[in-house]
């Protein structure tokens, strides 16, 4: 029994519309993924967060465990300049902490930098907050 015309036009047109669909879902999950419109933080929340992680007076590696688990990578210490501390020249080694965004291109980055003396390993400055909007390659 043959398929009337009617029915014929709208299952070509469903599966047109189908693909439009289809297509459009895909650019808009492309668009949320690639862009900052889920995983940015403002520089309100920025602070907050930073505000609790804040290492200033603690132990390197304590300090390092503790921004760690709040899903930041830090890099190896490096020798720095020396600091002055109460009134003494101390040499210092500093390292820097950073979280980035899950977008696929230009994430946001959010940076904890900090200095701490080589003697004890005690951490004696801080750097403000750090964050860059747009870290492009």
């Amino acid at each position: 029994m043959p398929i009337p015309a009617i029915f014929t036009f709208r299952a070509k047109g469903a599966g047109t519309l189908y693909r439009y669909l289809i297509i459009s879902g895909a650019l808009i999950a492309m668009g949320t993924l690639g862009g900052c419109s889920i995983t940015r933080v403002s520089m309100a929340t920025y602070k907050k967060e930073y505000a609790q992680l804040n290492p200033m007076g603690m132990d390197q590696a304590a300090a390092v465990r503790k921004i760690e688990a709040a899903g930041y990578s830090c890099d190896k210490p490096y020798a720095d300049r020396t600091l002055m501390d109460n009134g003494i020249a101390v040499p210092v080694t500093a390292q820097s902490c950073s979280n980035a965004s899950f977008e696929l291109l230009c994430p946001q980055r959010r940076f904890i930098d900090f200095k701490f003396r080589t003697s004890d390993n005690i951490i004696i400055e801080v750097h403000k907050p750090n964050m860059v909007e747009r870290s492009c390659f």
